[in-house]
């Protein structure tokens, strides 16, 4: 890696909240000494279109390059500048979602070579909520800190399923924030009957992840943040009054928590296959059954929540620990590469002796 490197962000200001998790992260960023300039590639920038939307080949993008002071309040003031990919020596992916599988692929394409956070193709492996039956195949001793889940294609698929296991919970494949969540038990929730199923799955493209819906008095779920393995902190997300949902986007609480025990194996067990895929940095979630264990329901790769609450919280530099970990990777990747190269040449240097 040179002394100092650029690093290319790629984001939405347009979905942003005041209080982004992405605002703390850069500023921190920004501090290392190891990072020239940070430049931003907007989505909600129409001259960005060809990158974003058409997928295009593209020379340059529209980026703008931030200082200490950018915030949610001056994401907007930065003057733009156009810069080629090749100008960048690292990626890093704040974008929510929608995220087409195309567009990561088409990433992917573009930049193989390019140290990214998350890696776009481990990205789409994990965006879909069928990531857990994924899991359940590859990893061994994962099924002990998995719910009841199947991977549902008909109406009887899930009427088999929730013969099994009762009150049972449909979640679209790729949807996200709590939409395409529907829990499905009787005439007074979500999904009401049959035919309710039957028009789900339809709208899922005739897919969905069935999983028993935990029955458990305190009906929180637990956001834990992990880098390469290293826990960063967690926070217990609550439903708001009559609901079920504990995501904040549906109306939910959050205070601070930390990870038990079973959480902590857990993450041991899939971080490894995680950063195999080239995902280092993540969000787990996790809810409690009936007998008060932790189980996994969902992993975030691409724009983590939590960190603003974590770290406001707790009180500790979360995002430091994470951008000094990037820039570790950087290097690393930087290491590799010349390794790679210098064997390649030499490789070559004894063909030609023959």
């Amino acid at each position: 890696m040179k002394n100092q490197c650029k690093i290319l962000v790629l984001t939405d200001s347009n979905l942003h909240a005041p209080h982004e998790g992405i605002y703390l992260m850069l500023q921190s960023l920004n501090k290392h000494k190891a990072i020239d300039t940070i430049y931003v590639c907007d989505r909600s920038d129409e001259n960005n279109a060809h990158f974003y939307r058409d997928r295009i080949p593209v020379n340059n993008l529209t980026v703008y390059g931030i200082d200490e002071k950018y915030s949610y309040e001056t994401r907007n003031t930065y003057k733009s500048e156009r810069m080629a990919l090749e100008s960048f020596d690292a990626l890093w992916l704040f974008l929510d979602h929608p995220v087409s599988p195309e567009f990561l692929i088409y990433l992917n394409d573009l930049m193989p070579d390019t140290c990214m956070m998350n890696a776009p193709m481990g990205i789409l492996e994990t965006s879909s909520k069928a990531i857990l039956t994924d899991m359940r195949r590859e990893i061994d001793c994962i099924d002990m800190y998995l719910p009841a889940i199947k991977l549902c294609t008909s109406v009887e698929d899930v009427e088999l399923f929730r013969a099994k296991h009762g009150d049972t919970v449909l979640k679209a494949l790729r949807d996200f924030g709590g939409a395409g969540v529907k829990r499905y038990k009787n005439y007074e929730t979500d999904l009401k009957d049959t035919k309710d199923v039957q028009a789900f799955l339809e709208h899922q493209n005739r897919q969905c992840l069935a999983m028993a819906y935990l029955n458990n008095p305190d009906q929180s779920d637990k956001r834990t943040l992990v880098f390469r393995g290293q826990i960063l902190g967690s926070v217990l997300r609550r439903a708001a009054k009559g609901g079920w949902l504990c995501n904040i986007a549906s109306g939910g609480s959050a205070e601070m928590s930390s990870p038990n025990i079973e959480e902590k194996t857990l993450i041991d067990v899939i971080d490894p296959w995680l950063q195999s895929k080239g995902i280092y940095y993540y969000g787990i979630d996790t809810l409690k059954d009936e007998n008060g264990r932790r189980l996994l329901s969902e992993i975030n790769t691409l724009n983590i929540g939590g960190v603003q609450i974590i770290q406001d919280m707790s009180g500790i530099d979360v995002c430091d620990t994470v951008t000094l970990g990037f820039c570790k990777l950087i290097q690393d990747h930087h290491d590799q590469k010349i390794s790679k190269g210098a064997f390649e040449n030499w490789s070559y240097f004894f063909s030609e002796l023959g």
